[in-house]
């Protein structure tokens, strides 16, 4: 079997049907028709589509004349705006997003720098052996 129908299959079986096979309203001869129906369908219209894309693409590979992504095509931020908004779920522009990393970065920087000097601080306070006076005057309280 090829991995495409393979796939198409496993789509069919655990997503469509199983809903199909728990509808109670629907009768059996209906399940049955409509699950024919539906592979019938998956074999006709889907898997070709899905054959005529990968030999497309196959036949694309290689021939792309612009090394330095789809950014520099016409178009192209905007296409990478609108993706970022549909899959993130943000409006911001490239621009803003990039300003909102920066700023994250440069204060997830600073978190370290401080946590690294507080590390620095408190070797300092155990070599000095002042860890041990301070606990011992936490015992005596």
């Amino acid at each position: 079997m090829h991995f495409l129908q393979w796939e198409m299959e496993i789509i069919c079986t655990r997503h469509l049907c199983p809903e199909l096979v728990n509808y109670r309203n629907c009768l059996k001869k209906e399940k049955s028709d409509y699950i024919q129906q539906n592979a019938r369908q998956m074999e006709e219209q889907v898997y070709p589509a899905y054959e005529d894309l990968i030999q497309a693409v196959k036949e694309l590979k290689g021939k792309g004349t612009n090394e330095k992504g789809l950014c520099y095509f016409p178009e192209g931020r905007k296409y990478y705006e609108w993706y970022i908004q549909q899959s993130v779920g943000v409006t911001d522009t490239i621009q803003e997003l990039e300003q909102l990393t920066r700023r994250q970065i440069s204060e997830d920087i600073t978190g370290m720098e401080e946590a690294v000097n507080e590390a620095k601080q408190a070797a300092t306070i155990l070599e000095d052996g002042k860890a041990e006076r301070i606990l011992e005057k936490l015992k005596k309280g």
